[in-house]
């Protein structure tokens, strides 16, 4: 059981965000994610929920490969601690993770990263982020990922507890991302 229950505010823009019409949060396809040499995936370290992305990860790196190949980042944070300026770094964690990333490229001949955010996410709350801030963020450290390490492919995922034993892994689109701001009042 998580320690953590999502507020009524990100349980709104995570419905929100689903419809089909919006299509921010969408159904992975792990056809579409190149995993044909396995991710480096960068997550949150969150105990309650660590497990379950890493079981559903799992699922999309054995689309491509007869066994799994997935090389973990976990920090408090995660993903959101890539995005310059982020709020829940504590030191230069940004620094640390693009230097995992680069040398375990070299090393793994990886060129897949999947940067996943999770909600309810301790390290957000701490700061009063709301999920809106949350994929801001992943968005930034994707950005920054491709900027920093030319070539590199990189796809962002959310993990969402509901309660109750119901979680969900979605695929995030940026595309759709940039077009429902574009098109909000």
């Amino acid at each position: 059981m998580s320690g953590l229950t999502l507020s009524d505010e990100d349980r709104q823009a995570i419905e929100l965000l689903r419809r089909e019409d919006v299509g921010v949060l969408c159904d992975v396809s792990a056809h579409l994610i190149n995993e044909s040499n396995g991710a480096m995936v960068v997550t949150c370290s969150d105990g309650d929920q660590l497990r379950d992305v890493f079981r559903h990860h799992e699922k999309v790196c054995r689309h491509h490969r007869a066994n799994t190949r997935i090389h973990m980042f976990s920090l408090n944070g995660g993903a959101k601690l890539i995005a310059e300026g982020s709020p829940l770094r504590v030191h230069n964690e940004d620094q640390v993770l693009l230097a995992h990333i680069t040398a375990a490229r070299s090393m793994k001949q990886i060129e897949t990263v999947v940067l996943y955010a999770h909600a309810p996410c301790g390290a957000a709350y701490e700061h009063n982020l709301p999920f809106y801030r949350v994929l801001e963020l992943l968005f930034e450290g994707k950005e920054r990922v491709k900027r920093e390490i030319p070539g590199i492919k990189v796809a962002c995922f959310c993990h969402v507890d509901y309660g109750n034993n119901k979680k969900r892994t979605y695929f995030v689109s940026r595309e759709r991302w940039v077009d429902w701001v574009r098109q909000k009042p």
